[in-house]
């Protein structure tokens, strides 16, 4: 990770203001390992990141994974207590939070001033396989709702990578657009 943080460094100093945000995701959980030793490593290793990033001038996005170390809000906002920089926000999965949140719409609340990006997608119910925007079990308009409650109005990415985005173009910005 720090040596994709240096390569991320050298292209900025070409670009100087157009990259300010580096999304990153912890590591995958190891079900042979004590998750308390996991969870150390972790807040080690972005503590690392974030003294590194803050010499840099950049902000580190926490991405939560199902299936990570750090697989949900209350792990998430766990980390950056723990690490306690100020360059370390989160890139705000809404899928995720569906997926691993028993209450989405207060753990997006609980992230209000700390989402600098957000990832939008829809999913089923219990499967993380991330959908386009009109496919799915997820009512994207209350979730897109709650973000702007929690205060973001920052960029968002629309996060379906299975799909061939010129394919799904149209029909998904038409979406986009109705909700926002």
């Amino acid at each position: 990770m720090i040596t994709r943080i240096k390569n991320y460094w050298k292209l900025r100093k070409l670009r100087r203001d157009a990259l300010t945000l580096l999304i990153i995701n912890g590591a995958i959980k190891k079900e042979t390992e004590a998750f308390e030793r996991q969870w150390e490593r972790q807040i080690r290793d972005l503590g690392r990141l974030c003294r590194r990033a803050q010499e840099m001038g950049i902000l580190l996005a926490l991405e939560f994974e199902p299936g990570f170390v750090i697989d949900s809000t209350d792990l998430m906002l766990r980390a950056f207590s723990e690490v306690g920089s100020p360059v370390l926000k989160a890139n705000l999965d809404i899928g995720h939070v569906f997926l691993c949140d028993p209450d989405p719409m207060d753990a997006i609340a609980r992230c209000k001033g700390l989402i600098a990006h957000a990832h939008l997608e829809n999913m089923k119910t219990g499967v993380h396989n991330h959908l386009v925007p009109y496919e799915g079990d997820m009512d994207l308009p209350a979730y897109i709702s709650a973000l702007r409650d929690a205060g973001f109005d920052g960029m968002a990415s629309f996060d379906a990578y299975q799909y061939d985005y010129e394919a799904v173009a149209e029909k998904t910005i038409a979406y986009f657009k109705g909700i926002f």
